[in-house]
C-alpha cells in the first residue's frame, strides 16, 4: 500500500496539466494532449478522488500510520488532494514565502499599482448593481455607486449569491452545492510573539504537534494535541532574538456567534482561556516561555466573519472532499452578464494558488468576451 502511494505521488508530480489556460477555453485538441501526456497522473487521481483520507487510513496495519493519516489536517478530504500536496512538495513546487503571505500579496499589490491599477481598502460592498441582466457596478457602504464594465468578485460565495444577488441567478447545480458541500472548519487562530529564538527546534513549515496539559474544549470540539507553527526559520516575521508562534484550532461557528451575542465579557474570557491553555502547552514543552511573551492574539470564527464576510467564519471555503471533486463550481452565472467570481468559493481546496489562478482564469474569459489577446508577464 505504501508503494502504491509513492507511485501515485510520483505520477502526479510528473504531470503537465496546463495551468496557463482557463479550463473553459480548452478545446478538443487541448484535452487530447492532456490525456495522452498525463495518463498516469489521471489514473492516480481517478483512483483516489472518491476516497477520503480517513477511509485510506483504515487500510493500514500500522497503528502509527493509521493515526497519522486520520489526524492529518481534515481527514474528510479526498485522498487525491492529499497526494497532490505531497507531489508538489516532492517536486519542490510547494514552499513557504519568507515574510508569509503578506509579503507575497504586497508584491502583487505593487505590480497592480505599477500598471495603473487602483485599490481602495476599508470599503464594504453592499449591493451588486444590475440592469437588464447585466452587472453595471457596485454599491459600497450603502451610499456610493461605482460603475464598472465588468465585476470580478473574490468575496465569500454565500454572501455574493444569496445576499448581494439573490437566488434568481443561481442554477440548481450551484444551489445544491452550496447546500450540501462541506466547508473548511471554522477555527481559532492563535499567535504569540516570544522573546526567544527556539534554536533547539528543527525548522519545519509543517509545524510541531505537541500535547496539551489537559483536554481543551473549544466550542463543540475537544483537543488533546495542537500543531504549533514555530517561525524560527523566518527572520522577517520577528525582530532578531524573537520568534512568532501560531496555531490553528478547529472549532464551530455557532458556539462563538452565540457567545459573542451574550456580550464582550463572556466572549473575551473564553478567548483568554484558550490562549492561556496554548501558552501553558508551549511553556511545558519548551520551558521558560511564559515570562518572555511580547504579545498574544486570538482570532475566532466571529473575527473571520466580521472582517472577511466568509460564511460561518470558514477560512478557506470548500473542503476538497470526494463530493467536492465531482462538482465544477461556476465562475459566472447563466443569465447574468459582465460578472465573474474567483477565489476559494470557485475552486475547492483554498489557499493562495487556487485564488490566483481562478482570478487569472476570470480575466482570460473577459479577454475572450472583449476579443482581446490575453498575455501575462512575470513579477
Amino acid at each position: 500500500m505504501i508503494e502504491e502511494f509513492i507511485n501515485a505521488i510520483e505520477a502526479i508530480a510528473n504531470n503537465s496539466f496546463p495551468l496557463n489556460k482557463s479550463f473553459e477555453l480548452l478545446n478538443a485538441w487541448d484535452w487530447t494532449k492532456i490525456v495522452f501526456s498525463n495518463f498516469s497522473a489521471m489514473m492516480a487521481m481517478g483512483k483516489y478522488n472518491q476516497i477520503s483520507i480517513k477511509e485510506s487510513a483504515q487500510k493500514f496495519q500500522s497503528d502509527v500510520l493509521r493515526s497519522a493519516f486520520e489526524n492529518f489536517w481534515a481527514s474528510e478530504m479526498s485522498m487525491s488532494f492529499f497526494l497532490m500536496q505531497l507531489a508538489y512538495a516532492y517536486k519542490g513546487m510547494a514552499g513557504y514565502p519568507l515574510g508569509g503571505s503578506g509579503r507575497f500579496v504586497e508584491k502583487l499589490e505593487r505590480r497592480y499599482r505599477d500598471i495603473d491599477g487602483k485599490i481602495e481598502f476599508g470599503r464594504k460592498v453592499t449591493k451588486i448593481l444590475i440592469e437588464n441582466n447585466r452587472v453595471t457596478g457596485l454599491e459600497v457602504n450603502h451610499n456610493e455607486k461605482i460603475s464598472a464594465d465588468y465585476v470580478v468578485l473574490a468575496a465569500d460565495g454565500y454572501t455574493v449569491l444569496f445576499e448581494l444577488l439573490g437566488e434568481k441567478y443561481v442554477d440548481n447545480k450551484t444551489l445544491t452545492a452550496y447546500k450540501t458541500l462541506k466547508t473548511f472548519p471554522s477555527l481559532i487562530y492563535f499567535s504569540a510573539g516570544i522573546a526567544k529564538e527556539f534554536k533547539e527546534v528543527e525548522p519545519s513549515i509543517v509545524g510541531v504537534n505537541i500535547p496539551l496539559l489537559q483536554p481543551l474544549k473549544v466550542g463543540n470540539y475537544t483537543h488533546e494535541r495542537i500543531t504549533f507553527q514555530i517561525y524560527n526559520f523566518d527572520p522577517i516575521l520577528a525582530p532578531k532574538g524573537k520568534t512568532l508562534i501560531t496555531a490553528m484550532v478547529d472549532t464551530d461557528y455557532a458556539f462563538w456567534q452565540k457567545l459573542y451575542e451574550q456580550g464582550q465579557e463572556a466572549y473575551r474570557n473564553e478567548r483568554q482561556q484558550i490562549s492561556s491553555a496554548l501558552i501553558d502547552a508551549i511553556d511545558a514543552h519548551y520551558g521558560g516561555v511564559k515570562n518572555q511573551i511580547d504579545f498574544t492574539d486570538t482570532a475566532t470564527p466571529v473575527t473571520y466573519k466580521n472582517w472577511t464576510g466568509n460564511h460561518n467564519g470558514s477560512y478557506e471555503g470548500w473542503l476538497p472532499t470526494p463530493d467536492a471533486a465531482k462538482i465544477k463550481l461556476p465562475s459566472h452565472l447563466i443569465g447574468l452578464g459582465n460578472f465573474y467570481m474567483c477565489g476559494h468559493w470557485v475552486t475547492p481546496g483554498g489557499g493562495m494558488p487556487p485564488a490566483a489562478y481562478s482570478g487569472r482564469d476570470a480575466v482570460q474569459l473577459i479577454c475572450r468576451d472583449e476579443k482581446i489577446h490575453f498575455k501575462t508577464s512575470e513579477l
